[in-house]
Parts: C-alpha cells; sequence; structure tokens
C-alpha cells in the first residue's frame, strides 16, 4: 500500500464490499476490520453489466488490502483512521464499535450504514463520553450481492444518501470524498426523513418476502398490497410522532417502484431467513412497534410481522438444534 490508511470499514459483506471498491476507486486506501482475518486480502469486484456502456459480465475488477481481526485490533492501527464507516447488521452495530471507542482517534468521524433504525440512538448516547467524535448516518438502495467470500456483484444503481447526526460534524474533504466514490449520492440536512422512507420501504417488503419466501416482485400481486398499504399507514403516525412527515400516496408508490426495479432481487431478510442468520426484523417492523408504543399508537400489522418474523428464527435455531 502506498500509504497509511486513513478509512476504516467495519462489515464486509455485500454493501460493505461495494462501498469498499467506491472508495478504492477513487484512490482511497481502506482498512478493513473483520471478525477473525488478519492479513492482506483480495476483493473482486463485478460490475453492473450494460451493453450501453461495453460492460460484459465477465469484466472484474481487483483490490488487495489489509485486514485486521477486530478483537486484536489495538490504538497504534488506528491511529491514522479519520473515518470508520460501519455496514454491519443493525444488531450489531453497538456490539462491535462499544469496545472501539476507546482506542480510536478522539477526533475519528463514525457513518452508519444499514437496514433498519434504533442503533444511532443508543451510540449517540454513548459518544457523550467522546465530544470529538461524531456521528453521520446513511442510507442506499443500491444492490450488491456477494457471489463468495470476497466477491461482490453489483446488482442495481440506486441513490445513497448521507447526513449529520450527532457531535462534531465531518470534515468536508471526507464528505466530498463519499460524495465522489459513492454514485448518486447526496448530502442531506435532514437525514432522518430519509431514513424513516427507507425504513418504510423495509418495512412493507422485507419481512413479506421472508415469510412467503418470495422475491421482491411477488408481493405486486393483489394478495399482499392491502397488508402492504396497512404497514405504511400504521407507520405515517409513528414517523410524524418523531417529527417526520410522510405521505402515504407518495410512499406507497415508493414501494411499489422498488418492488419492480428490484423484481427478481430476495430481500437481506428473506436471505437471513433461508440461510438460519438472526435478521434486522427488530430495528425495521420492531423499531415501529417500539416506537409506536412509546406515543401511545397501535400497529398491530408491524407487530404481527415482527412477531412471524421472530418465530422463524426460532424454528430455525430449534432445527439446528435437532441436528
Amino acid at each position: 500500500m502506498s500509504q497509511a490508511p486513513h478509512i476504516a470499514l467495519l462489515g464486509v459483506g455485500a454493501v460493505g464490499q461495494l462501498i469498499c471498491h467506491q472508495l478504492s476507486s477513487v484512490g482511497s486506501e481502506i482498512l478493513l476490520l473483520t471478525r477473525s482475518k488478519s492479513g492482506l486480502q483480495t476483493l473482486t469486484y463485478h460490475p453492473i453489466s450494460n451493453a450501453d456502456t461495453n460492460v460484459s459480465a465477465y469484466t472484474t475488477i481487483s483490490h488487495q488490502y489489509h485486514c485486521q481481526a477486530i478483537e486484536a485490533v489495538t490504538v497504534e492501527q488506528l491511529a491514522n483512521i479519520r473515518l470508520l464507516i460501519v455496514t454491519t447488521k443493525a444488531y450489531q452495530v453497538v456490539e462491535l464499535i462499544k469496545p472501539l471507542l476507546a482506542i480510536l482517534r478522539a477526533d475519528c468521524h463514525l457513518v452508519l450504514l444499514h437496514n433498519g433504525m434504533g442503533p444511532h440512538l443508543a451510540l449517540s448516547a454513548m459518544l457523550a463520553q467522546y465530544p470529538n467524535i461524531g456521528l453521520s448516518l446513511a442510507t442506499t438502495s443500491q444492490g450488491a450481492l456477494r457471489l463468495s467470500q470476497w466477491q461482490v456483484k453489483h446488482t442495481g444503481a440506486g441513490l445513497t444518501h448521507l447526513g449529520h447526526s450527532f457531535g462534531k460534524p465531518m470534515a468536508d474533504n471526507y464528505r466530498q470524498l463519499l460524495l465522489k466514490a459513492i454514485p448518486n449520492s447526496h448530502w442531506q440536512d435532514d437525514i432522518i426523513s430519509s431514513l424513516w422512507q427507507k425504513l418504510a420501504i423495509n418495512c412493507a417488503i422485507n419481512p413479506l418476502t421472508a415469510i412467503h419466501q418470495c422475491q421482491n416482485g411477488a408481493l405486486a400481486a393483489p394478495q399482499h398490497q392491502d397488508t402492504i398499504r396497512a404497514l405504511l399507514l400504521e407507520l405515517i403516525p409513528v414517523a410524524k410522532a418523531q417529527g417526520v412527515e410522510l405521505e402515504f400516496a407518495s410512499l406507497l408508490e415508493k414501494v411499489n417502484q422498488v418492488i419492480s426495479l428490484t423484481a427478481q432481487n430476495y430481500s437481506s431478510m428473506y436471505q437471513d431467513i433461508a440461510h438460519h442468520r438472526p435478521s434486522e426484523i427488530t430495528q425495521i417492523n420492531g423499531y415501529v412497534s417500539q416506537s409506536a408504543q412509546q406515543h401511545g399508537l397501535q400497529t398491530p400489522h408491524h407487530q404481527a410481522m415482527l412477531n412471524a418474523i421472530k418465530s422463524l428464527e426460532t424454528a430455525n435455531r430449534l432445527s439446528a438444534l435437532s441436528r
């Protein structure tokens, strides 16, 4: 590597690998923080196939990165890290970041990019002890699929929104770097509104695909539309209670647009349940249900989604124990 990385990425799933490649494509050196692997690792990126730009299905781009196992990372290894991008599952965020706070640079900036909501609230409370560490939030509709552990395919273009959440704002040079590296990315003053819109889409699509074991496109069928409408109608007052105005017709249009554009995709929650992994249901429909209770609102359809997915997770665990 030509220079010590100033950016670290925690979470090397499909989206994490995609963002890693996009940052590398503009010359950034990245340190990958992983659960167990240390040393050099080659990541292979497969771009979106596009006849108009002569990008074939066989085109690949490879970069080499230094990986560091998170449980063994030291102050010295993080001494130059000024930006930490977190692309783990939502339920892993606090658990993984908490031990890092004491060894990060005092002026490091954190970016959370995951499905669902909630971890930013817990993290903001923790950051009160670290006044120079700032927090930004991000959401993306880019599509990515891991073909193997260190191969990622870019399956769909999409919008990425980033914005300040807590503490010291991100340095302008890093903000500009992210906007340059990530296609169709935008900086938003009101990032929470963008997160609620993405949350609404996830609430409507992810659990239904997992429950019915289907691709996203199957939700365009009439038998699913009443449930989707009910989920959105319950979510809108909860968002309003938290200061975010959402409009039903516009939200429904966006959900059905995503269903159409990603018709051949399997949602992350479908894949989690299919592969017997924990899902992010607590941070998706569960977040809506919990927030509703805090404001004296009722969200029976979101609670039903939460209960159904939790039941599937329990069945998976019992199945694993019986083998």
